[in-house]
């Protein structure tokens, strides 16, 4: 078991290099074609949306920081893993885990900072002379900047997965080394103590503090390694949270962004309505009250409606608008329709000569005419509901 274990770290080592060698020949055979390119193409000068790449380059950023931050994290694990007896006592007794050893680490950071620094011969981080202007950030960020960001923070994912694979390999090992139950649950206590960074049983002696109290004594241990991680992102957080609001104020606090939202919304329903105000009928049309529209409704009567129902609607040749009898009833949508159709009694159709609204607004003001003598009663009571 001990020769498969030292077997499948050389081979792991071994495909560690090779990736390594295959993927900065990639990034070397990369800037020498994009020089080869630049050589023969032609100059297009295309101006970015510098407040869209910035917002990009700030979550990327982001992004990347805990990309990486996780990457530590479980090359600590790993590391903490073999560290514990069951691999330095049995299985590589010959290593000295005293030292540092980052041999899985330092080839992918070194790939990203060739990368980082190679793949693009301009890096066009630039502060913005036109910074406040139409709101553009204080930052100028190139397209080619959110490129390479973004080849970074894949080469920080690989990393990441492939740590990832190790950690799970590793752990595997310490499976199928484990034939009883009760090691099964030593192995368990050995993962959470990687999680927790706590000390062994019987090595609590040397974090013993020397406060007593009714012989109790406290232990020293070191806080968890995701506790701490998640302390410093919320201080990363923090302070890029200050500098993007409160000191370069490139973002929105709570008021301008309600009171932007309030604004919005006061356009669409404002578009939304002009949209919508043709979009009337005899299905839907209601009692309008407003002045405005109901003097509009009296000039639109005087103009179509006088010559058979009367100055005031009391009736001549059409009967009178102001009583509790209707011939096709009183209610609003009756009259609409009344009004844009015609009827067969010699009610002319008025839809070629007034639209909706206008159809609307001198129904309502029929609706609210008050009571004038004129002409006898023709049809059936009506009863108005109360607006």
């Amino acid at each position: 078991m001990k020769k498969s274990f030292n077997n499948k770290i050389k081979t792991m080592k071994t495909k560690n290099r090779y990736a390594f060698i295959v993927l900065v020949l990639l990034s070397f055979g990369s800037v020498y074609g994009q020089e080869i390119a630049a050589a023969s193409e032609p100059i297009v000068n295309v101006i970015p949306n510098y407040r869209n790449n910035y917002k990009l380059f700030v979550t990327l950023a982001l992004i990347a920081g805990f990309i990486m931050a996780a990457i530590f994290i479980l090359a600590g694990n790993i590391k903490s893993l073999l560290k514990t007896d069951f691999y330095r006592g049995k299985l590589m007794p010959q290593k000295d885990f005293s030292k540092k050893d980052n041999s899985n680490i330092k080839p992918l950071i070194i790939l990203a900072i060739i990368t980082v620094f190679t793949a693009n011969n301009s890096f066009a981080l630039d502060f913005n002379p036109e910074y406040g202007k139409d709101g553009l950030p204080w930052l100028r960020v190139e397209n080619a900047d959110l490129i390479l960001l973004l080849g970074l923070n894949t080469l920080l994912l690989l990393a990441f997965f492939y740590l990832r694979r190790m950690f799970s390999d590793l752990l595997k090992e310490v499976g199928v080394a484990q034939e009883k139950k009760k090691e099964k649950t030593k192995s368990i206590s050995k993962f959470n103590a990687i999680m927790t960074d706590a000390v062994p049983v019987e090595k609590e002696a040397s974090i013993i503090m020397e406060d007593e109290y009714d012989g109790i004594r406290e232990l020293d241990n070191n806080l968890p390694p995701w506790w701490v991680a998640m302390l410093f992102a919320t201080m990363i957080f923090a302070v890029v949270y200050i500098f993007h609001y409160h000191i370069f104020r490139t973002g929105d606090l709570q008021i301008a962004e309600y009171t932007k939202s309030v604004e919005k919304s006061d356009a669409d329903i404002k578009e939304y309505r002009s949209k919508m105000s043709m979009n009337v009928d005899e299905t839907n049309a209601t009692v309008m009250t407003s002045d405005n529209d109901l003097s509009t409704g009296k000039t639109l009567f005087q103009n179509n409606c006088v010559v058979c129902h009367g100055e005031k609607g009391e009736g001549d040749i059409g009967p009178n608008l102001t009583d509790d009898y209707w011939i096709y009833t009183g209610d609003i949508k009756a009259i609409f329709k009344t009004i844009k159709l015609g009827t067969a009694n010699g009610m002319p159709e008025h839809a070629s000569k007034l639209n909706p609204i206008q159809t609307q607004q001198i129904s309502s003001y029929i609706w609210h005419l008050p009571f004038a003598k004129g002409k006898d009663p023709q049809g059936d009571k009506y009863e108005k509901e109360k607006i």
